[in-house]
């Protein structure tokens, strides 16, 4: 007879993510497919075109909710700490765990800021779902062009280079993570975490 599993709080556990993690994560990483699907899209429509435009809202909108989930995701956790790593795995892991998850939430932060500023260093408005506008925050010329505009020179760097491979290497890290306790150590337990 198996042991029953009993049922997931909303808090963290000593040995398990709660529920308020779980929608956290889940809708984080369903969040993350779609903006890199919209922005592998986008060349697909002709600049200024009305579809294009209405896309482009959607993946800011959808950046900035995975910043909000983010900063509600790191409340969370001070509010229910995280699990400690289990005691079976090896120094090494625990470590490397650490700061894989270090870096994914800097890059989760980093990733819509760098963005925001990239659309409004360029004299572009940055929208929230068709709810709001945000006031220009970042400085803008329109006497300088984006191409010489180093808030946008900068910003371009870090969104469309830094952070997009920072964020596809941390996240093949934590799955190869994943994968390995799964696949290799066989441990269900380490997989009741978050599932």
């Amino acid at each position: 007879m198996t042991a029953q599993i009993p049922p997931r709080r909303a808090g963290n556990e000593a040995d398990r993510f709660g529920r308020v993690s779980q929608l956290f994560h889940w809708t984080t990483v369903a969040l993350l497919i779609l903006v890199f699907g919209i922005g592998l899209m986008l060349d697909n429509w002709p600049r200024g075109n009305a579809t294009r435009e209405a896309v482009i809202t959607v993946h800011k909108s959808v950046g900035l909710t995975i910043l909000l989930l983010t900063f509600g995701r790191i409340a969370w956790l001070r509010r229910s700490p995280a699990p400690a790593p289990a005691d079976r795995l090896a120094r090494w892991e625990r470590r490397t765990a650490w700061v894989v998850h270090k870096l994914l939430y800097g890059v989760l932060l980093l990733y819509p800021l760098s963005g925001f500023v990239l659309s409004q260093g360029a004299g572009k408005s940055v929208g929230f779902w068709w709810l709001f506008t945000f006031p220009q925050l970042v400085p803008y010329d329109p006497a300088v062009s984006p191409e010489h505009n180093p808030w946008v020179i900068g910003a371009a760097i870090v969104h469309k280079v830094v952070a997009y491979c920072a964020l596809l290497g941390v996240v093949a890290l934590h799955v190869a993570g994943v994968a390995k306790h799964a696949l290799v150590d066989r441990d269900p337990a380490m997989l009741r975490r978050m599932w």
